[in-house]
């Protein structure tokens, strides 16, 4: 199956992360253990890294309107009400693995293992890979662990609260974020799902690479 597969489904808010009261021996361990505690001696190139988050048109605004020179600028920005959208994305460093949009509040375990069988473990199938995501409860069922397995892949958690710090995807989904609001002038309600899917698509390998070489993977 292709990269870059996009489907409806299931979806939940992920609220901003701290790191303030992380642990930093935990993630110093995240990069001196091998498999399953961390990642010591994995090939970057086998990483897979998943998260997801939140988009509704508040989050896609523009700090400042457009008007011409020596006029005020009238455009309304909108509070955080609307329909929101979760996209759970997977890279690597060869770029976009797959995403999911989707407009249901909330992630159980069940939603999230839809995304893997229907989405993720097609498109990396072949190859032993290890997955790499935060510990939401959605993340860690026995269903959703069972799957890993029997695809033939390993899944490591990051260290709590250290998302921002060892998550090569957060920075992914700041390009997206930065993406909608450079586009906000032609963003509305009934068009925001496919500029979400056009800034998704905007990920390019060399970004993605970038990624985890910067959070040292």
């Amino acid at each position: 199956m292709s990269r870059g597969l996009a489907f409806i489904g299931f979806t939940r808010q992920v609220l901003e992360k701290k790191n303030a009261a992380a642990d930093p021996l935990a993630q110093q361990l995240y990069y001196a253990l091998e498999p399953p505690a961390g990642i010591h001696g994995v090939n970057r190139d086998l990483l897979v890294d998943i998260d997801e988050t939140g988009v509704w048109m508040a989050c896609c605004r523009r700090r400042w309107g457009h008007a011409p020179r020596g006029e005020s600028a009238t455009t309304h920005a909108p509070y955080n009400v609307g329909k929101k959208y979760t996209v759970i994305l997977a890279i690597d460093t060869g770029g976009l693995i797959c995403y999911q949009i989707a407009d249901v509040k909330g992630t159980s375990g069940e939603m999230f293992l839809a995304f893997l069988t229907g989405g993720l473990m097609p498109c990396i199938e072949g190859t032993s890979r290890r997955l790499v995501m935060d510990n939401a409860s959605a993340h860690k069922t026995d269903d959703v662990k069972r799957c890993i397995r029997a695809y033939g892949h390993g899944v490591t958690y990051r260290p709590p609260l250290s998302s921002d710090v060892l998550g090569s995807i957060e920075y992914a989904m700041n390009v997206i974020k930065a993406h909608l609001r450079r586009n906000w002038g032609r963003i509305n309600e009934d068009n925001l799902p496919d500029h979400i899917v056009a800034a998704v698509c905007s990920l390019t390998p060399e970004q993605c690479r970038g990624f985890f070489e910067h959070t040292g993977h």
